[in-house]
């Protein structure tokens, strides 16, 4: 694994301090949540996710791929059926696997919440055995999803476009960018 891969991979934090990747997508500014960076948002404090179903976000449904982090980044989303939605990301680099992400979009008090975990690529977890990253849903429309600092926005049929927020160890944030297409 590259040293700047090992390094940057260390620095993946949500801004509560808990280990993670920040999704996010290009967004235009909405009343219910500020915005985080460039192209992220969160919830202002007290605010409630609107309301959505599984139902509103099965366009990810498939295998998506494309340059990231180094190497080849892809996602894969079952389709929605039991009230959840689960899926696997991972990123590919210098012929190994750099990370895992396991996650389930799940609907939850009207709303959808999205719960990740990360792993090495031996399988041991980044987080606790009973922690998860969680992600309140900010706003959703067709093609796009905002939850707290996670944005996925379909620009084709076929073309999704992420960003993710990483914070650094000086507490400032970098935007990293994904181009990922559907694999047929």
């Amino acid at each position: 694994m590259l040293r700047g891969t090992r390094d940057l991979l260390g620095r993946l934090i949500l801004t509560t301090g808990t280990t993670a990747i920040l999704v996010a997508a290009g967004i235009s500014p909405l009343n219910a949540q500020r915005r985080h960076t460039a192209h992220t948002v969160r919830l202002d404090s007290g605010m409630t996710s609107p309301p959505a179903t599984l139902a509103d976000v099965a366009w990810l449904q498939g295998h998506w791929r494309g340059p990231g982090l180094g190497g080849i980044s892809e996602e894969f989303w079952m389709e929605p059926g039991g009230g959840a939605m689960p899926g696997l990301f991972r990123t590919v680099s210098d012929g190994g696997v750099l990370f895992y992400e396991i996650f389930a979009l799940t609907e939850h008090e009207g709303s959808l919440v999205l719960r990740l975990k990360h792993f090495n690529p031996d399988m041991t977890g980044w987080e606790d055995k009973e922690e998860m990253v969680r992600f309140r849903l900010a706003h959703v429309e067709p093609g796009l999803i905002q939850f707290n600092s996670l944005t996925y926005r379909l620009e084709t049929e076929d073309t999704m476009r992420i960003h993710v927020a990483v914070r650094q160890r000086d507490g400032s944030l970098e935007e990293l960018e994904f181009l990922l297409s559907r694999v047929r």
